[in-house]
């Protein structure tokens, strides 16, 4: 259980007459009890401690206390006593200890819990059923259970979202049918940087030191500016807080060709924690039918390490972060006729370092403040070669087009102030947030280019009755090369009953062009693409309403979530092919989505599941532009998920995921004006599997199946407008059947 920010003054007040009181305890009696969670073995601190005495000469006498940081506690009494334990999110525990007994006592997680704590979009950390957003939780345990070991594998199969794959580019996101370059990518709140054809490469994002990853669908552009047009999705690593040395370690085999290992080494002291992590992935690549060298899923290789330092000194909490990733993808060309002894080879690989400082400071037990400060790199080189295969010689080919080097640089300042006033029934927060991006390289406009944006942004979360709360917010911005809008938005959240919350949104968002949209060139046998510097910046507004409804009892929880959205976006920005096998950014008009969702959790002490479904319908007015009304205004696909996780035993854990994603109806206009129709067929994807905790929860064999269904590639029946050669009208959704092993080593 982690102590959040907002939190850390009320717990140091609570905690410490129990730690004065722990420490005079302490001349009377070395029995020193220890609370941990039984999943992981984690120290569980500010567990409520009720001590009563059983024997003379104190019989009946009572303490009541907190655990400490390290999950420990000091027992008074030199008797037996009865202990009542009880922690959030864990199960009540009642125990009796003869005079003699020490030991370790473990708490089971209550899997129902559905009121986690969540920080994105939020002023401080706060309950989820707080939220004036709907934030989706995906915790580690299910991240492990679904053997995701990427952000892509992970988002694979949920309801309301596509993905889409570019066997070079990597795997981009849909929200709400808006693309990935309107969903905002964060790590621990920091952007992640290199977008490559508008989106980040969700197969770069390594899972394996993650605690959670939230979904916020609602737009966020007043609190995280530009590229937050379709919500964000914010992955939270671990911030290991260990009292002492701890080491976990993972191994992960699929049978299609996926090799990775990954570790975390963590110390602690006092107010003091550090922590390394790392991992390699290796992948063969694979292709069907297999061939000897060309592969329609490229080979590649993925090194990351993340270092974090956290300290506390009062009441300012200061942590370092520095996370590097490096990737290498192979692209490895057909043998070329007659006699099949050349081929023409690529290379790509790619590096990304982010460092940065996160600074909390408790001005008051009302009011905080906090700082993020960080520095972006990353680098993509790629280069091609001629090789020799009877020799094995290569050389690099002397096309200026086919070798290039790009670099990114960007740099974020953050400062928030957010408080309580007025007896607390005003919140407000108000920050200043800068970002500086600039990118250099062969095939950039001029060599470098660079765009800035500085804003001010603020919203006050109000309750003018007591079952009504609104926040109202606004932000504004200087960009160095577009004129930014007054962003407001307003937020909206009424307890109609028990159990019963209506949340409404309404935002008006801004995106300015990427350097890369603006100015990149990008050529090779598959990709003739080019920036564009006449483009406009997206506008847009956006409407969601949300219906929960939650019934909790204590061994179960239900809850049902309806919800309808309607997003509106201004010269919304696209890929389009401009002539021949030329692809240009432009500005394609006006773009309108709208549909409903439903989610309904259910979950239980030793199962839960999880149904959703979506019904998307996007316009992209090309009816209207083509002078054609036989083309229905808005063109709708269904998709729904499902997810159960069953703990057959203490032990034994059955897990199964499923999604199915319906008919894509696709549209694009000819050159000669006239509107072609057509889809990309619909799918399913099934994964299962099993988790075993051996040796006393140390030892986790996590096996199963993924691609149940052996799906690889499905048919689209519109010409590829893609920027290469769709492969005879196919699309690429998987690598087919496969079977999976992990293994996690914990020594806590």
């Amino acid at each position: 259980m982690r102590i959040h920010s907002a939190h850390r003054l009320l717990f140091i007040i609570a905690v410490l007459p129990a730690v004065v009181f722990s420490q005079t305890a302490l001349t009377a009696s070395d029995r020193v009890l220890t609370i941990v969670a039984g999943e992981s073995n984690a120290p569980l601190p500010a567990a409520t401690v009720m001590i009563r005495c059983l024997d003379a000469p104190c019989r009946d006498s009572a303490v009541t206390l907190l655990s400490g940081a390290d999950g420990a506690f000091v027992i008074p009494f030199n008797t037996r006593v009865e202990l009542t334990i009880s922690c959030a999110g864990f199960e009540s525990r009642l125990d009796t200890l003869s005079a003699d007994d020490a030991y370790d006592i473990y708490l089971a997680p209550l899997e129902f819990a559905t009121d986690e704590i969540v920080v994105t979009g939020q002023f401080l950390p706060s309950k989820r059923s707080e939220s004036l957003y709907g934030v989706d939780i995906i915790p580690a345990q299910q991240i492990k259970a679904q053997g995701a070991t990427t952000l892509a594998q992970l988002l694979s199969n949920r309801a309301g979202m596509r993905l889409a794959q570019d066997n070079l580019l990597g795997s981009s996101l849909s929200i709400q049918g808006l693309g990935g370059n309107n969903v905002k990518i964060l790590i621990d709140g920091v952007p992640v940087i290199g977008r490559t054809n508008g989106n980040i490469d969700l197969s770069q994002i390594n899972l394996n030191n993650v605690e959670r990853v939230e979904i916020v669908d609602d737009p966020l552009s007043v609190r995280y500016g530009t590229n937050a047009l379709g919500g964000v999705i914010n992955i939270i690593t671990r911030d290991s807080n260990t009292p002492k040395l701890h080491l976990e370690a993972g191994s992960y085999l699929e049978s299609v060709g996926h090799y990775n290992n990954d570790a975390l080494l963590s110390w602690g002291v006092n107010d003091f924690s550090l922590s390394l992590a790392g991992g390699r992935k290796l992948f063969n690549g694979f292709n069907d039918p297999d061939t000897s060298r060309f592969q329609q899923w490229k080979p590649k290789e993925q090194y990351s390490a993340d270092l974090n330092a956290a300290c506390k000194l009062n009441d300012t909490r200061l942590r370092l972060s520095t996370r590097f990733f490096n990737e290498f993808i192979w692209n490895r060309g057909e043998p070329r006729a007659p006699y099949r002894e050349t081929a023409f080879d690529d290379e790509y690989h790619t590096r990304r370092l982010t460092n940065s400082l996160f600074v909390n400071h408790a001005v008051s037990s009302d009011a905080s403040l906090d700082l993020t400060l960080s520095h972006s790199w990353y680098r993509r080189r790629k280069n091609s070669y001629f090789k020799d295969l009877t020799s094995g010689k290569t050389q690099l080919t002397g096309g200026d087009s086919e070798q290039d080097t790009s670099v990114f640089k960007a740099i974020l300042a953050r400062l928030t102030y957010s408080a309580d006033a007025l007896d607390g029934d005003i919140t407000f927060q108000a920050g200043l947030d800068f970002n500086l991006e600039d990118v250099e390289g062969g095939r950039i406009k001029e060599g470098v280019q660079t765009i800035d944006d500085y804003a001010v942004f603020g919203a006050v979360r109000m309750q003018p009755l007591e079952a009504l709360e609104l926040q109202p917010g606004l932000r504004t911005a200087y960009n160095t090369r577009f004129d930014a809008p007054l962003l407001p938005s307003l937020n909206t959240r009424c307890n109609l009953a028990e159990g019963l919350v209506l949340r409404a949104s309404w935002a008006e968002g801004f995106r300015a062009p990427s350097l890369r949209e603006l100015y990149f060139l990008f050529v090779d046998i598959n990709h003739n693409v080019r920036g564009n510097g006449e483009l406009e910046a997206e506008t847009s507004r956006h409407y969601k309403l949300d219906l929960q409804w939650t019934t909790d009892s204590q061994r179960h929880s239900l809850k049902m979530q309806p919800g309808l959205f309607y997003n509106d976006v201004d010269k919304l920005i696209s890929l389009a092919q401009v002539e021949g096998n030329l692809f240009s950014y432009v500005n394609i008009g006006e773009v309108r989505t709208l549909g409903l969702d439903l989610d309904v959790t259910y979950r239980r002490s030793n199962a839960s599941a999880e149904l959703s479904f979506s019904y998307l319908g996007r316009s992209t007015g090309l009816d209207a532009r083509a002078g054609s009304s036989s083309l229905d205004e808005y063109a709708f696909a269904p998709e729904f998920s499902a997810g159960v996780m069953y703990t057959l035993t203490r032990h034994v854990d059955l897990n199964l995921f499923y999604k199915y994603s319906g008919e894509l109806p696709q549209y694009t206009v000819a050159a000669d004006g006239t509107i072609r129709e057509g889809a990309i067929d619909d799918y399913q994807l099934l994964d299962g599997s099993a988790s075993f905790k051996l040796f006393n929860n140390r030892l986790t064999v996590t096996g199963g199946v993924k691609n149940i269904f052996d799906v690889v590639n499905i048919s689209n029946s519109l010409t590829s407008s893609d920027t290469h050669a769709d492969a005879g009208g196919s699309v690429s959704i998987g690598t087919g059947r496969s079977l999976f092993l992990r293994l996690d080593l914990n020594t806590l």
